[in-house]
């Protein structure tokens, strides 16, 4: 008569084999050989009904983990898959393509002519009144300056007049450039007669020299 040991081991090991997890897993190569490599029957003598239990849990364990493991490896094959799948169908840019003109002249807009603004016509002459009594060395100065400035201008001869204040002869006509310039006894001054013989004041020396610094002068006189 067989022993409760013995019935116990015998029962644990017809249970370990016969669990539905044991029964999936036992159509797979790689569970077939980790069981066999277990040596469970070798292991479970009819008298270790304790080590048969263990070694049932170990089995169990295994299997359950390898079935986790299985579970990622899937999950991350399909998450790679998708991945590739979501690149491929990703829409190709297309070339912009450029048509030629097939022979048709692009319409062009009428060319509108703008009107010239008309050039205010050049002066005549330039009118330096000096005085050749200096009774002081800047206003020789600033006179002696003026000749080199309008030299450098290159005015010619004919565009160019000189009107010494103290001669007596000049006096009349040194009045009027007073008058038109409303500043009396101060040289040099500086005139223009334009295209209709009409006398304008162009500066003193301080506004002469400054239009020369600014490099408007040769534009300000506007000589022909």
């Amino acid at each position: 008569m067989d022993s409760p040991k013995r019935k116990i081991s015998e029962k644990l090991l017809q249970f370990s084999t016969n669990t539905p997890i044991a029964k999936s897993q036992a159509s797979h190569s790689n569970d077939l050989k980790l069981i066999g490599t277990m040596n469970i029957s070798t292991k479970l003598t009819p008298t270790s009904p304790i080590a048969a239990v263990v070694a049932v849990g170990v089995v169990v364990a295994t299997l359950f983990l390898e079935r986790k493991i299985r579970e990622r490896r899937k999950a991350a094959s399909e998450k790679k898959s998708d991945s590739e799948r979501s690149v491929k169908e990703r829409p190709k840019e297309e070339p912009v393509l450029v048509k030629e003109n097939d022979g048709v002249q692009p319409k062009t807009e009428p060319f509108e002519e703008q009107p010239v603004e008309s050039k205010a016509p050049g002066n005549k002459k330039l009118l330096v009144l000096i005085s050749s009594y200096s009774p002081n060395i800047a206003q020789k100065t600033s006179q002696e300056r003026a000749m080199t400035i309008i030299k450098g201008l290159k005015v010619r001869p004919d565009q160019m007049e000189t009107i010494d204040g103290a001669n007596k002869d000049n006096r009349e006509r040194r009045n009027e450039l007073f008058g038109v310039s409303g500043i009396r006894a101060k040289y040099p001054q500086f005139f223009v007669v334009d295209a209709n013989d009409q006398t304008k004041f162009v500066a003193d020396w301080d506004g002469f020299e400054m239009l020369n610094e600014m490099g408007t002068l040769k534009e300000t006189l506007n000589l022909a």
